[in-house]
């Protein structure tokens, strides 16, 4: 049976459901439909093409990676909210519906991902903007019950860099760094930012890394996912649990 969300938890839910629950789609993971990694679809195999070939080269990557709903380029309402909630002018509903995900992913299942590791010292680290905007952070950190935890991450590459490297993304020097931690960002798109910030994370000796990302970004002309989105997207469920897909570990 799936653990009960705190109340307040509960509450956001439940308002998520009535205000974007005509437009927000829950992520599927399941085995040979989606890829157990990203959870793009796939035809009957474990990983994507790219999640494959990162494995293959033997990056040390993520240990496990969860995304809350799917965002449909480009003109699906949770696209538009995952690209302009931190946009200079963006309206408060943007800002407000990506905090309430936000809350429902973190403060209602970042246990989730604790238990999972099954480390004993946890923290947690938002993936800096290549840009500069500061948007994201504002809003995890005003969610966070222990701003301690925080493992800051400083990023010195060019901007509006989207390939995995690594190099470009480090931990603030002089932090003591917990056995786990937990990485955030707003979208996942080619999961090239989160990943290197995973890479970094590990080279430092930090033992276990869990990626959480709002949105899972889905190309509709790309073959395998017309028909997913078209059959398998069925709408948003608040209890599930992004990191199994189904209920909390």
């Amino acid at each position: 049976m799936t653990r009960q969300l705190p109340p307040e938890i509960r509450e956001i839910a439940r308002s998520l459901s009535v205000s974007a629950g005509s437009y927000l789609q829950s992520t599927i993971r399941e085995p040979g439909t989606t890829c157990a990694v990203c959870e793009v679809p796939v035809d009957g195999y474990p990983r994507c093409f790219q999640c494959n070939q990162r494995a293959q080269a033997g990056l040390n990557l993520a240990d496990r990676v969860s995304s809350l709903v799917y965002a449909v380029e480009y003109e699906s309402q949770a696209y538009k909210l995952v690209q302009n909630y931190k946009t200079p002018g963006a309206g408060p509903s943007h800002r407000t519906t990506m905090l309430a995900l936000l809350a429902l992913g973190l403060r209602g299942h970042i246990q989730c991902a604790r238990k999972l590791s099954e480390r004993s010292t946890h923290g947690w680290a938002v993936v800096p903007s290549t840009r500069g905007r500061t948007t994201l952070h504002e809003l995890v950190r005003s969610l966070a019950r222990r701003p301690a935890d925080e493992v800051i991450v400083d990023y010195s590459g060019p901007p509006g860099l989207r390939e995995l490297r690594p190099e470009y993304w480090t931990a603030r020097p002089g932090l003591v760094l917990p056995e786990h931690v937990v990485v955030i960002d707003d979208s996942w798109v080619t999961g090239a930012h989160a990943q290197s910030v995973a890479v970094s994370l590990k080279a430092a000796g930090v033992s276990q890394v869990s990626i959480f990302t709002v949105a899972r970004v889905l190309d509709p002309h790309w073959p395998p996912a017309e028909p997913f989105i078209r059959h398998r997207l069925t709408g948003f469920d608040e209890v599930r649990c992004p990191w199994t897909g189904g209920e909390c570990p």
